[in-house]
Formats: structure tokens, sequence, C-alpha cells
């Protein structure tokens, strides 16, 4: 696999275009599915059914919830990411998936297509108790109707240095959230650097 994009940032190869549109075709195919799926059970509610091992939507790894902040202190959206332990070099250290906002939010990439990764060895951020244990509910209204998103918060995080995007060069940093009155806690925010 070569490289697809312009490294530091700048527009995406035809490569890139190609795969984005393959995935989003992909993606546009399971919809598709699942909404067949939903239409035969809503048809024939007494003899179809749906069945989940999950409840509520909620994930298996701890989460970290990521206020996007402008600089007016509103809120651009909330992305949440996906805490993992690992082992490095015989000691703990946790990996941290965070979608780029830029890419999400404003280039409308999937989120498996702006994913990055971040090692506290390697991009160092700390970890603190607060808010740990915290159920967070989203306060965005939802467009399909279903149940806002909710997780358990693993605490709070920190980067110790400035973050840039791989794919859009997007710089910023992870600190404390502005909430204001009555604001459920969430891990962080993130801001332009």
């Amino acid at each position: 696999m070569g490289q697809d994009y312009v490294k530091g940032g700048g527009t995406s190869s035809s490569a890139q275009d190609q795969r984005s549109a393959m995935e989003r075709a992909e993606a546009k195919k399971r919809r598709t599915y699942q909404d067949n799926v939903q239409s035969v059970v809503k048809a024939d509610p007494e003899h179809a059914r749906l069945y989940s091992h999950k409840f509520g939507g909620i994930s298996d790894n701890a989460s970290i919830v990521l206020k996007v902040e402008y600089a007016d202190r509103s809120t651009r959206g909330y992305l949440m990411c996906d805490l993992l332990a690992e082992e490095h070099d015989g000691a703990p250290s946790w990996l941290l998936l965070i979608p780029c906002p830029v890419c999400y939010y404003d280039r409308r990439e999937p989120v498996t297509n702006c994913t990055m990764t971040l090692r506290s060895w390697h991009r160092p951020f700390t970890l603190d108790p607060k808010h740990q244990g915290v159920l967070w509910v989203s306060p965005l209204k939802n467009a399909e109707g279903l149940p806002p998103e909710a997780c358990t918060l693993a605490g709070s995080i920190y980067t110790h240095e400035t973050q840039t995007c791989p794919k859009c060069a997007y710089r910023f940093e992870i600190g404390d959230a502005r909430l204001d009155a009555g604001e459920i806690p969430v891990s962080g925010a993130i801001r332009s650097a």
C-alpha cells in the first residue's frame, strides 16, 4: 500500500478518491441491506424479530469523549474515541484511536478513513481519573430518530504536545473542556493549535 495522499496535507490523490468512493458505495450497500431488514421486521412484527447482543450501543472498550470547540467556545460536535491498553517495552501504555475533526466534519471522510492512532509512549498524553465512570449521553439530536449515543467515560485526557493529522495537516491540542452550567462532563476538548 503506497502513499495515497499528499504528505503534510493538501488534496487527495485519484487513488485515494477511488478508494473513498468504493468505501462509500460499500457502506451504502450495507445500509440498504439494513434498511431492507428493518422494513421486513416492520411489515411483519408478529413473525420477524431482530436481536442484538449489545445494549444501548455502548462500546466494549473504555471510551473517551472529546468536545470539538471553536475559538469562540462554541461546540462543533463530539468525538467518541476508543482507549485501549497495550504494552510497550514491557511497560503498560495507552493507545487512543481518535478521528481527525477536520477530516470528519469538513472533508466528510468516513470515520474509518480519518482515525489517528496516538500512543502514550510516542505522542505523549495523560489519562487522568477525573470524570472516570461518568455516564455520558450525547446532547445532540439524532437525525434518524434513534436513541442518543452513550458511553461510560474512561477519564480525562490531556496531550503534552501539539498533534498533527497525517492526512490534512490539521494541528490540535487536547485539554480541559470548557463546560457550561449543567453540561455533562466530557474527557477533554480539541482546540486548534
